[in-house]
């Protein structure tokens, strides 16, 4: 008997021993499969793992997200969620200030993607502020703060607090904050949404410098009519620079290394919303621009 109970107390504080709460560098990249995110809704479209394709290109894989548009069904709203372990926990104990992550929108819908946390029904908080992804964005960097400051509660009566010391459920909605039925912590539903994720990451304060630092870059003119300004931070090496029309087409490519700016001579383009990508080593980010 007293080995019987031995042997049941070393199962119990194994399990604690091995659980895996969240903790700064916590990684999705969809290398095996989905990872654990789910829409949860048995009449849903589940996202799903594609195999190649991500922002590494050929061989990275990634998340496609889509909704059905069952309009009021649970099943149609546009979200993925992770209930394991690895991401749950008491993310302010562990120093998680954001989210990062990698997204694309191949569809013809505009995205307005927020982070939700929950700790237990019904108590919510999300993005304050969505982030928008328009039509044809390819894969550009983005993070979720997850200071009290960049977050609501958007139902329940606990904390902001209360919730980020103890997440049961993390999820990446699209909100636009407008609809009267779908607090901004669920995904809209009523027109069918693609967005595809890649690199979801969990990060503390020293991640986020680092990411802010690598992702840095601005251009001007906005609108452009001859020439088009990119500057780039001045620790930046090994940088493409790719430029594509709203269709996907890539217009204009050029490699860079050790530059702060660089011009790119747009006169004879037609007039119209183009993409700038900015890739390096570590990091992909993508801005707008419009030709006059």
């Amino acid at each position: 008997m007293k080995t019987k109970l031995l042997s049941i107390l070393f199962s119990i504080v194994s399990s604690f021993a091995f659980a895996q709460n969240i903790a700064a560098g916590q990684t999705s990249d969809f290398s095996s499969g989905v990872q654990g995110w789910i829409h949860q809704i048995s009449n849903a479209n589940d996202p799903v793992q594609v195999p190649t394709g991500g922002p590494a290109g050929a061989g990275d894989a990634f998340l496609r997200v889509t909704n059905s548009v069952m309009t009021g069904s649970a099943g149609s709203k546009h979200l993925c969620i992770n209930m394991d372990a690895e991401w749950t926990g008491n993310y302010t104990a562990a120093g998680i200030v954001a989210i990062t992550c990698d997204v694309q929108n191949p569809g013809t819908e505009t995205l307005h993607l927020r982070v939700a946390l929950n700790k237990s029904f019904p108590n919510w908080a999300a993005s304050a502020n969505p982030i928008v992804v328009p039509p044809g964005t390819t894969w550009t960097s983005i993070t979720f703060p997850l200071n009290s400051s960049d977050l609501v509660i958007s139902q329940g009566g606990a904390t902001i607090a209360d919730i980020l010391a103890d997440v049961d459920q993390i999820r990446i909605v699209s909100n636009d904050g407008t609809s009267p039925t779908d607090p901004i912590h669920k995904g809209q539903g009523g027109v069918a949404r693609i967005s595809e994720l890649d690199n979801i990451t969990a990060v503390d304060v020293l991640g986020v410098s680092q990411f802010e630092t690598s992702k840095e870059f601005s251009i001007s003119p906005n609108p452009a009519t001859s020439k088009l300004n990119v500057y780039l931070p001045s620790n930046t090496e090994n940088a493409v620079i790719s430029v594509f029309d709203v269709l996907g087409k890539r217009v204009y490519k050029r490699e860079i290394d050790a530059l702060t700016s660089s011009s790119i001579d747009v006169s004879n383009w037609n007039s119209g919303v183009y993409l700038v990508r900015i890739s390096t080593d570590h990091n992909t980010q993508t801005k707008r621009f419009v030709k006059q």
